[in-house]
């Protein structure tokens, strides 16, 4: 597996040319060397992060983004967190723009699944005691592409992700609150 994170920050690799990145280059040899490539957008808007994104659509195996980043990338309207026709519909946006495998957004509300083939799962978010948003999302990311891995259904790779996101939302620092694996795994 390949991560890139976080597209829209990554100064040269982010330059556009001929409508290209190097991100996208990047992106086009792990694919070529039979890795699976996930990509994590970050929510820093700019003239270019529609273009940006599209550029490496087509080499992204799994997008993870939120809902600001779906409506910076896609140009749909999302009225919130919880906003799922907005959400669903920048995620088939995205889809058939060029996402290989499946396009995953987490807002505080959700969490979407949305593939090829008109799969759609959705999950919502149990995080309830939020004392610092910081690295929420990056936890997140990390449960989901744990369960892809494995080689889990969307479900249950949602469902690591929304405990490992919950658990991290805890404390006052990116991880201090995550617990082990084996303890974020017990019960899914």
């Amino acid at each position: 597996m390949f991560y890139l994170g976080y597209l829209n920050l990554l100064g040269a690799l982010d330059a556009l040319q001929d409508g290209q990145t190097g991100a996208a280059r990047v992106l086009a040899r792990a694919r070529a060397a039979g890795m699976v490539t996930c990509v994590d957008l970050v929510s820093k808007a700019g003239p270019d992060f529609a273009a940006v994104v599209a550029a490496s659509l087509s080499q992204i195996d799994y997008l993870f983004l939120n809902e600001v980043e779906a409506a910076l990338a896609t140009g749909i309207e999302i009225a919130g967190p919880d906003d799922q026709i907005g959400i669903g519909q920048a995620a088939q946006a995205l889809l058939a723009s060029g996402v290989n495998r499946a396009v995953i957004i987490h807002t505080p509300a959700l969490g979407l699944w949305a593939g090829h083939g008109g799969t759609v799962t959705r999950l919502p978010d149990p995080a309830t005691l939020i004392v610092n948003p910081l690295g929420a999302g990056d936890a997140f990311c990390a449960g989901v592409i744990w369960g892809i891995h494995q080689g889990w259904e969307p479900l249950r790779a949602l469902g690591l992700g929304h405990r490992a996101a919950a658990e991290c939302l805890k404390g006052e620092t990116a991880t201090g609150t995550i617990p082990k694996l084996e303890i974020l795994l017990s019960g899914l």
